[in-house]
């Protein structure tokens, strides 16, 4: 009975194994980019309303002890006049407090990187939104 010489396969891929995980991982990258770019516009959203929120709350503090609102100030003024931490090296958001009077105020933020995007918080305690608001 004749002996079948099997040639030994050197371990390895093939190239269309190789061709079907790379098809396959751009497959779920394409898939998964767009989700990840939601997320992050998502964080930096609630980024700026947090902070927002923080200069509403430290406003009421600040005209508590003054008897006014401050007003007409900057992001490097908020954290001077109000004590507070906002970002001013390579910060997210744009931040400034307008307001005519000390009895009221707008505090708000525009994104550095699309200047489209404003929030805006008054006194009223309300959440931030970005209806009717312009920088």
């Amino acid at each position: 009975m004749p002996l079948i010489l099997m040639k030994k396969r050197k371990p390895g891929f093939t190239f269309i194994e190789l061709l079907m995980v790379i098809v396959i991982v751009l497959i779920l990258a394409a898939i998964f980019t767009p989700m990840v770019s939601k997320v992050k516009t998502k964080s930096l959203e609630k980024e700026a309303i947090s902070s927002l929120k923080l200069i509403v709350a430290a406003e009421k503090i600040y005209r508590m002890e003054q008897g006014f609102y401050l007003s007409g100030t900057d992001q490097t003024a908020l954290n001077t006049d109000l004590k507070l931490l906002l970002p001013t090296s390579t910060p997210n958001w744009d931040y400034k407090v307008d307001g005519t009077t000390g009895s009221a105020f707008t505090s708000k933020a525009r994104s550095t990187k699309d200047s489209s995007i404003v929030w805006c918080a008054d006194q009223s305690g309300n959440d931030p939104t970005t209806a009717s608001c312009s920088w």
